[in-house]
């Protein structure tokens, strides 16, 4: 059947198209059946493979796309240009709805040339032709003002007013759709605008609350803010606008305005973290996290923070008794921030770490805060008095005597991690060293001279060796050796007295008193000054069978005795109290005290049982010991608390060598068991001791950048100045932060001792000599 290109295409216009258009712009349901879809299709095949007329595929399509053209031109186009706002977005919808079935159908009529003749001309296809025309010659024409409408429709919305959501996710679809597989025209003509105008909608809100809104609250709405425009987009815009436009709002909302939010002086963020807002601040992490660059400020500004508040404690309070107490509970309540609201984030933790690294090494008070840890340290651990000696916890308020195991182990833990930012930690490491002698010596750590040594299974004795493994997993084995091998001392002090105990068995040679010792090696513990002394009779034997015993046992080192460490229980009967009391039994049984003295202490009162009375004088040449040493413990015993001696004259509260002692037969106590302690004059309160540590410790240091210079040297053989104070510098960090003055005048003495000699060359570079 032959048919002409002429009657063919008036067919497939008359039956096909115009009907196509004119169903659609009635308003009714398109509707083919079989036989006209049939018919029409095989119209087009005809055509197409007719070889007698040429060209007719190619003027087909054609003409296919000038059917399309005319009817953009004269019905969609004027549809659409003279509406405007709400009342275009919907016209668009339905045009663009219609047209799409037109597309449908008509692309189903010509299928044939599209199967065949298109794809062998590399045409773009039906599919791709009734898009691009409907693109440029609607679309196009009208983009402007169908992006004002979509825009205005936008700012309602913000301004909390309802619009049409279907209207405006119809619009994106669209724009998609035209894209072809692409989101060029979207981006280019919806979602650019809708970026721009979200910028702008939020520049203005931010500088107009941003100085007279509080922080939580701006937050608050900041996240609001940013939550409703995920939905926007969920709802009209396509997804991959979500992280840009929320870009946008960060941007304008939280990251430009950041600063000064952040110095607001009121109802910012120093309000927040003094008043651990953690709702307030976790919303603020959460909003800035995802900001590049937005942390880092908020956590040097906590840094500033921590270290005003760190800096006004150590001001105020350094040297008091709470002082430590009060570093920890800041220290603890910035970990609650960091691990709190701020999610344990790195930027945070190193914001904590710098800030108690600057308070606690602040220039003048390294060496005070090196001390003061330690001897909250010392008051942990220390095991309370029970027999008559008045002794002061950390505090009133957290006493070691009514806190528990857990309590304890929980401020060694926070004490530990202050340590940690301690710079001066071979100084801490000496305060800390002499408070542990003092506790394993006066058995006050658990373990000690009350019980020979012998290791308890006492929750202090098991926080002493909890505190010393925390120091060592923190600073490494060589620095708490010395800790370690203390206590190693006092745990064998059980196995030395038990053979003693045998030795004096087998020799048949009782001594006639308790007598125990403890074996300290010199190398552990700390440097203790060997005072002369003479002992009574009763301890020179128990010292000389004890020496026997030592030299028998072990020949090759020699004992120093260190009387200063000693205690001695001395038995002390008053006379009855001439007041009424109880009966003659009960009240000789309250006379009668043990009385917990210092070696020397013990000597003096020893000596009443010869003298009736006695002189300062008299005392040196009987026990031939320092002067100021005797006149120290015998004031004990005068003028302290429990007043032992009498002293002629009375009314003069300095002891002089030419005043005289009695015993006070006459003292009465409650207790039984009694401890005299030592008298602490506020002269004595700028500890000549501590000088001695510092100056020791500063000593020690000398050494050991000595001994990092040499090892450097050796190994490099060639280093400038610069290099070798930085190389030496690291390998001595983990205990002090060297001087660089400190470096240079080693470097010195190093070369006067021809360990080192400067090159020829270049003076600031240093060789070493083998």
């Amino acid at each position: 059947m032959y048919v002409s290109l002429e009657d063919g295409w008036n067919t497939l216009r008359r039956e096909g198209i115009e009907r196509l258009q004119s169903v659609i712009d009635s308003g009714y349901q398109v509707s083919f059946n079989n036989h006209d879809y049939v018919k029409l299709y095989t119209l087009v095949y005809t055509l197409c493979t007719d070889k007698a007329v040429p060209n007719v595929p190619a003027s087909l399509y054609e003409r296919f796309e000038d059917s399309l053209k005319d009817y953009l031109g004269k019905k969609i186009l004027p549809s659409i240009s003279r509406l405007r706002q709400e009342s275009m977005l919907r016209q668009v919808n339905t045009r663009w709805s219609q047209y799409k079935i037109l597309q449908k159908w008509m692309v189903k009529f010509f299928n044939y040339l599209d199967r065949f003749y298109i794809k062998r001309q590399s045409l773009p296809s039906l599919d791709e032709l009734t898009l691009t025309t409907f693109r440029d010659l609607v679309f196009f024409q009208v983009v402007k003002e169908l992006r004002e409408a979509f825009l205005e429709q936008i700012e309602k919305e913000r301004s909390n007013q309802s619009v049409p959501h279907s209207l405006l996710h119809g619009v994106t679809k669209m724009a998609v759709e035209l894209g072809m597989g692409q989101l060029d025209v979207y981006e280019e003509h919806i979602e650019k605008a809708v970026l721009q105008q979200g910028s702008e909608h939020y520049r203005q809100w931010s500088a107009t609350r941003v100085l007279d809104c509080h922080l939580a609250d701006y937050l608050l709405q900041a996240e609001q803010s940013l939550e409703s425009e995920k939905i926007r987009v969920r709802r009209y815009l396509h997804p991959s606008t979500e992280k840009k436009l929320l870009r946008v709002v960060e941007e304008e909302m939280l990251k430009s305005p950041l600063t000064q939010l952040l110095n607001k002086e009121t109802g910012g963020l120093d309000e927040l973290l003094n008043d651990e807002k953690i709702n307030d601040l976790a919303r603020m992490f959460r909003l800035y996290q995802g900001i590049e660059t937005g942390l880092p400020p908020i956590a040097r500004y906590l840094q500033n923070h921590l270290i005003k508040i760190g800096n006004e404690l150590v001001t105020k309070e350094q040297g008091t008794p709470d002082y430590v107490i009060h570093l920890l509970d800041l220290y603890q309540r910035s970990q609650r921030l960091v691990d709190g609201p701020f999610k344990g984030h790195s930027v945070f933790h190193g914001a904590l770490k710098e800030s108690f690294e600057v308070v606690l090494n602040r220039e003048g008070s390294r060496a005070a805060s090196a001390e003061l840890l330690a001897g909250f340290f010392d008051k942990l651990l220390r095991k309370e008095d029970d027999i008559g000696a008045h002794h002061t916890g950390p505090s009133d308020k957290q006493s070691t005597a009514v806190m528990s195991e857990s309590e304890i182990n929980k401020r060694l833990d926070q004490a530990v991690n202050v340590f940690v930012y301690l710079i001066e930690k071979d100084l801490f490491l000496e305060f800390y060293k002499k408070h542990l002698a003092r506790r394993l010596l006066q058995g006050r750590s658990g373990m000690g001279a009350s019980n020979v040594g012998l290791s308890t299974t006492s929750s202090m004795t098991d926080c002493e060796k909890q505190m010393i493994a925390q120091l060592k997993s923190r600073c490494g084995a060589q620095f708490t050796s010395k800790l370690e091998g203390m206590v190693t001392d006092l745990n064998l002090a059980h196995e030395l007295q038990v053979s003693f105990q045998s030795y004096l068995e087998e020799r048949r040679t009782p001594l006639g008193v308790e007598f125990s010792v403890h074996v300290l090696t010199s190398g552990f513990w700390p440097a203790y000054k060997v005072e002369e002394l003479k002992l009574p009779s009763e301890l020179i034997a128990c010292i000389s069978s004890f020496q026997d015993f030592y030299h028998h046992r072990t020949s090759n080192r020699t004992l120093k005795w260190l009387h200063a460490l000693g205690s001695v229980t001395v038995s002390f009967k008053a006379q009855a109290h001439p007041q009424a009391g109880p009966p003659e039994s009960a009240r000789g049984q309250r006379d009668r005290y043990d009385l917990v003295l210092s070696t020397l202490q013990a000597c003096v009162l020893l000596l009443f049982n010869f003298y009736e009375r006695l002189s300062i004088e008299e005392m040196l040449k009987l026990l031939q010991c320092a002067e100021d040493e005797l006149k120290k413990h015998v004031a004990a015993l005068v003028f302290g608390r429990f007043k032992i001696l009498n002293k002629l004259p009375a009314e003069s509260h300095v002891i002089k060598n030419d005043d005289t002692f009695t015993v006070n037969v006459m003292f009465s106590d409650k207790k039984r068991k009694i401890k005299i302690p030592m008298l602490v004059s506020k002269a004595q309160t700028q500890d000549p001791e501590r000088k001695q540590t510092i100056a020791n410790v500063t000593e020690d240091r000398k050494h050991t950048v000595e001994a990092a210079i040499v090892r450097t040297m050796k190994a490099r053989k060639t280093l400038d100045h610069q290099g070798l104070v930085l190389t030496v510098t690291e390998q001595v960090l983990s205990h002090f932060k060297p001087d660089p003055k400190m470096i240079k005048k080693c470097v010195e003495d190093l070369i006067g001792r021809e360990y080192l000699e400067r090159s020829k060359e270049d003076p600031n570079v240093y060789s070493y000599l083998a």
